[in-house]
């Protein structure tokens, strides 16, 4: 195989699809990435896999010889990153003692190459339901909830982010129990009503990479995922997730409207005082909002903001990274707070966002 290569697109179809190469491999091909490059047309598909996650990226190039290689992905990414800004040539052979050859300017690179007969199959998905929307909103979902996922791998569950269509509707959940978040939006188009928990890394990997539109296809047991010329397929997340509808009270005995970024900046200046992984105190009175932590190491800190509040006066502790995480993961201008009391969950609401917190005593 002998082709040429735009440094630029190499390098951005690598950056994407060495995601996919696992940090401990349990065999040598899946550090590498396969390269099959296509005479006519000049077609250069690049992907990795991890077993549980695959990446395929499709780009142009000159080729020369068509044929496949595969060689170490993240040290081709390291050598693409180096080369000056200009055509990469790519050269290989396939056999007993693989060889790559990876030349751009006067730098000429010769590497291991492994077994392209090897190196496992791309996935095929035959999706029963599809929806497509716009890169931004399916990052805006994603950003909204990501941070509630859980991190314990005893749960993984938890650890994704539940996706539900219903007509062109598509809303994004996401609790690790102590928190739920919740981001409604609407899509371009979709087949089918569904829901499916995908992973959250492919999720967030998805968001932070993609500015085409997004389309999304699920199968029974798999999702494919495209955008521009990259193509995710992952596995669902299997089993039944919590209703968690049930735990979001309707309304609150003690509501108030916040502008988000002043309450954000309140909080983490009376925060500066507080121990790792502590409380903030929230005491709400009649259109005025009291913010307060403790230390009995170092002191305390307290502040007050004006507020539009109505109904009962509230003293109600939170962590305050979880505060932080469900005001930062919207970008309202101004929030709705709902509480019933000081051990029931209150709740944070925009438009199209909702996130609720359980409290801490």
């Amino acid at each position: 195989m002998k082709l040429r290569v735009a440094r630029g697109e190499l390098l951005d179809a690598l950056a994407v699809v060495t995601k996919a190469v696992p940090a401990r491999p349990t065999s040598a091909v899946l550090s590498g990435v396969l390269i099959t490059a296509t005479a006519e047309g000049g077609k250069v598909e690049i992907r990795a896999t991890d077993l549980e996650m695959s990446i395929r990226a499709e780009i142009l190039g000159n080729v020369e010889e068509a044929g496949s290689l595969v060689v170490a992905g993240k040290l081709l990414y390291d050598i693409v990153r180096s080369m000056p800004d200009s055509a990469v040539e790519i050269e290989g052979t396939d056999g007993k003692s693989p060889q790559v050859t990876v030349s751009s300017g006067k730098a000429k690179f010769k590497l291991r190459g492994m077994s392209v007969r090897a190196f496992p199959d791309f996935p095929e998905v035959n999706p029963e339901q599809r929806v497509q929307l716009t890169a931004d909103v399916f990052s805006s979902l994603v950003s909204q909830v990501v941070r509630a996922t859980s991190d314990s791998d005893s749960r993984p569950l938890l650890q994704g982010i539940l996706v539900a269509v219903a007509g062109t509707e598509i809303t994004a959940t996401a609790t690790d129990t102590y928190r739920i978040a919740e981001a409604v939006q609407q899509a371009e188009k979709a087949t089918g009503d569904f829901q499916v928990v995908l992973p959250r890394r492919v999720m967030d990997d998805v968001a932070r990479a993609s500015s085409d539109s997004v389309k999304i296809g699920v199968s029974e047991r798999q999702v494919a995922i495209k955008f521009g010329c990259f193509t995710y397929v992952s596995r669902v997340v299997e089993g039944q997730y919590p209703n968690y509808r049930a735990m979001i009270p309707a309304d609150g005995t003690t509501t108030f409207m916040v502008d988000r970024s002043e309450l954000i900046e309140v909080v983490k200046r009376v925060a500066i005082v507080a121990p790792k992984d502590s409380v903030v105190q929230l005491h709400v009175l009649e259109n005025r909002l009291r913010l307060s932590t403790k230390n009995t190491d170092v002191g305390d800190a307290a502040e007050e903001l004006e507020i539009m509040s109505a109904g009962e006066p509230l003293e109600i502790a939170f962590a305050i990274s979880i505060l932080l995480d469900a005001m930062e993961s919207s970008t309202a201008d101004e929030l709705e707070f709902a509480g019933n009391g000081s051990a029931k969950p209150a709740t944070l609401r925009a438009a199209g966002y909702l996130h609720l917190i359980m409290p801490r005593r």
